[in-house]
């Protein structure tokens, strides 16, 4: 089935300027921040102010930046788009993977586990992706997971909804019942907001906003609906992500599992990942 245009979905009116201001801005943190060690940074979501010093040579090596060019030119032709027509491809081993690794290595984010024996290629993964001109994409991360957002060209506006707010929201106005709740439904209320429903999101749960810019990554903890509206026309909105698994959100990952039964779905891989989260934290 071939998906909806942008048109219909009520939440594109939140990212005109008038309903944008609404929600909050997220924080943005410079090299300093990010260089100094703890776990503090990390527990919400944030934006870097430009490329970070000690991961800029990584980011910008010849081979990185050659699978980007690669996958701006052609990513309208590879048979790897979701539903929403959002093109996801992996960053190649000896193409580039390797220095993109170093890359994230160097932020040393913590208490990310190993889930190697849950899925032996989550580690090593990392992925490129595009969307096209002025296009609206909401969803969760892969899997709920933390997920950080390189954007090496184009113009992409974000809103961030903890899943656990929402759900709040829902609860208290009787529009589903716990037995029934599920995080397609929790998206579903997100993505079908018009305004009067955006305004009142926004006055019982923190929406976060961000307008991410070529050369920076947004940081997105466990447990968020993104929202994103690429600015402009032009197909070249693209960069790299990469998914983790963070031992201290396990809480996080128990709620999303529940919903996920609510639904009918296989959990055996979530409840698996749910019981190593209990072991010490891995390194990156």
């Amino acid at each position: 089935m071939a998906a909806a245009p942008v048109a219909t979905f009520a939440l594109m009116e939140a990212f005109k300027d008038e309903s944008w201001q609404l929600a909050v801005e997220m924080d943005r943190k410079n090299n300093a921040d990010i260089c100094t060690p703890g776990e503090s940074l990390w527990k919400t979501p944030f934006c870097s102010s430009g490329v970070i010093d000690h991961w800029q040579v990584s980011i910008v090596h010849r081979l990185v930046v050659k699978q980007l060019e690669w996958m701006a030119l052609n990513y309208a032709k590879i048979d790897g788009f979701d539903s929403a027509h959002k093109c996801q491809y992996p960053l190649q081993a000896r193409r580039g993977l390797e220095e993109f690794h170093k890359a994230v290595a160097a932020l040393t984010i913590p208490n990310i586990i190993d889930i190697d024996t849950v899925s032996k290629t989550w580690g090593l993964a990392a992925w490129m992706w595009a969307m096209k001109g002025d296009e609206l994409l909401v969803g969760t991360t892969p899997n709920c997971s933390a997920t950080l957002r390189y954007l090496h060209n184009g113009n992409i506006r974000t809103l961030l909804f903890e899943i656990k707010q929402v759900y709040d929201v829902m609860m208290h106005d009787g529009v589903e019942n716990p037995d029934g709740m599920t995080v397609a439904k929790i998206v579903d209320f997100v993505k079908s907001a018009d305004v009067t429903r955006f305004k009142r999101l926004t006055e019982k749960v923190k929406v976060l906003r961000i307008e991410q810019v070529s050369n920076t990554f947004v940081w997105i903890p466990m447990g968020f609906i993104v929202a994103d509206v690429s600015v402009g026309a032009e197909a070249h909105h693209y960069g790299l992500r990469k998914s983790f698994m963070i031992s201290t959100d396990a809480g996080v990952l128990q709620s999303v599992c529940a919903m996920q039964k609510n639904d009918g779905l296989d959990t055996k891989k979530m409840e698996s990942i749910i019981a190593l989260m209990a072991a010490p934290a891995g390194g990156a």
